[in-house]
């Protein structure tokens, strides 16, 4: 219930940030350099969200954090290192209460459904090798779908037992969009 209102307020959001996220990802003219650019700035989101706290409806779903790093990271050493400098915009500040902590975390989980797809259209470049740069597109050994009905059973349960603010979940799940699009 309260999951699909979530997605009718984010619905802008999600389709912008999707439209440049292919746009970039799925361009013949992509390189290792762009694509190594576009895991820092997913990894630095995933960061941010590794040490936050969440209810415990919430928490078995946010242990997924620290595993997604970890393949981030992971296809990011097979990767030139951008030398680029943390934004500001990846700030605690920004998501300053647990609402919009849920919120975040209801992108960052959604975004796991793509990975798959993102992954088939990214093994067209010569230079992409499966078993070192898609590790975090893959995610293997999850069941995102069922992983993701579940999540969206648990969020309407937090809402409900904490009487979370939907207004300051969806301002934190657009907060997050707007992390992706940088």
């Amino acid at each position: 219930m309260y999951a699909e209102q979530l997605k009718a307020s984010t619905r802008q959001c999600h389709d912008s940030v999707e439209q440049q996220f292919t746009r970039r990802l799925f361009s013949p003219k992509l390189t290792a350099d762009d694509y190594a650019s576009q895991l820092t700035t997913i990894r630095n989101i995933y960061a941010l969200f590794c040490d936050f706290d969440f209810s415990a409806q919430l928490k078995p779903f946010a242990a997924t954090i620290p595993t997604r790093l970890a393949l981030l990271n992971k296809d990011l050493s097979h990767l030139p290192s951008p030398n680029e400098p943390q934004s500001p915009a990846f700030s605690a500040n920004n998501l300053t209460s647990l609402d919009h902590r849920v919120g975040g975390l209801y992108v960052l989980l959604g975004s796991a459904i793509g990975g798959k797809i993102i992954a088939k259209r990214l093994q067209q470049h010569a230079w992409v090798d499966a078993d070192k740069h898609l590790n975090f597109f893959k995610f293997e050994h999850h069941d995102i779908a069922r992983e993701w009905n579940s999540f969206k059973v648990s969020l309407d349960e937090h809402i409900e037992v904490h009487r979370a603010d939907l207004a300051t979940v969806t301002a934190g799940a657009k907060m997050t969009f707007g992390l992706f699009a940088q």
